[in-house]
């Protein structure tokens, strides 16, 4: 089935009904608390006073424009964003997973986006290899949260990672280009669809650029990419997005 059209349009119904029947049954009972300092939390896990004090990303550190990436970015790699990160992603703590989603959804929603709203969103998908071992793909939990906010519908079948590549942790931007060359594959329902791809960091941007190669050859129509963090600067100290030195 190819993504948009009445497809896209009834799941856009369905999950805003189900998203309105949840705040609603939910909240007065699960009040939100505060994850880093435990007081009431503000419609999500972080008080007023630690959402403030996030490393928000400006309009224009936020814009994500190298060579073959683009789209948004809601916070900057650093405490205590790099901490939730690591605690999704090695220590199983998926509350992060949801709050991450929600801290983009909150930037997007802020944002002046330039492009209508994508048909779907894609998260960066793992190797099987690696999902067995983490148990949960970390993309696909910030994802889920963003649609279930924007109300678009998430995807996990269109784009795969057919190949397992090394961590990408420490590695140089030549490292990451050459770790992840040929990684993923896209499948036809994207063809003809806007779609955005969804991850928690992007870095030098090579995922996120192996991604919306697939995609553009499997046919999609346009891609932008949505990430929770954005790295400002990778090991060698040269500024990771915007710019030749990507």
């Amino acid at each position: 089935m190819q993504i948009g059209g009445k497809y896209r349009d009834v799941a856009r119904r369905c999950q805003l009904l189900a998203s309105e029947l949840v705040d609603r049954v939910l909240t007065p009972v699960l009040p939100w608390v505060c994850v880093r300092c435990g007081d009431a939390g503000a419609g999500i896990e972080l008080c007023p006073a630690c959402l403030d004090a996030l490393p928000w990303l400006d309009e224009s550190l936020s814009r994500l424009s190298g060579p073959g990436v683009s789209g948004r970015a809601a916070l900057a790699y650093r405490p205590p964003v790099d901490g939730m990160v690591t605690a999704l992603k090695y220590h199983r703590q998926r509350v992060y997973g949801r709050l991450l989603g929600e801290l983009l959804a909150i930037r997007l929603q802020e944002l002046p986006l330039q492009d209508r709203l994508p048909d779907c969103l894609l998260p960066v998908p793992l190797h099987r290899r690696r999902l067995r071992t983490r148990g949960y793909n970390q993309a696909a939990l910030i994802a889920r949260v963003v649609g279930y906010e924007l109300r678009l519908p998430v995807v996990t079948h269109c784009l795969s990672r057919v190949r397992h590549a090394d961590s990408q942790t420490g590695l140089g931007r030549g490292g990451r280009l050459q770790n992840l060359a040929g990684t993923f594959v896209a499948h036809n329902p994207v063809a003809g669809a806007h779609v955005a791809i969804v991850d928690d960091v992007i870095t030098t941007g090579a995922t996120l650029r192996d991604c919306t190669r697939a995609l553009l050859a499997a046919g999609a129509e346009s891609v932008t990419c949505w990430v929770a963090a954005r790295a400002l600067l990778y090991s060698t100290g040269v500024q990771a997005l915007n710019g030749s030195k990507v």
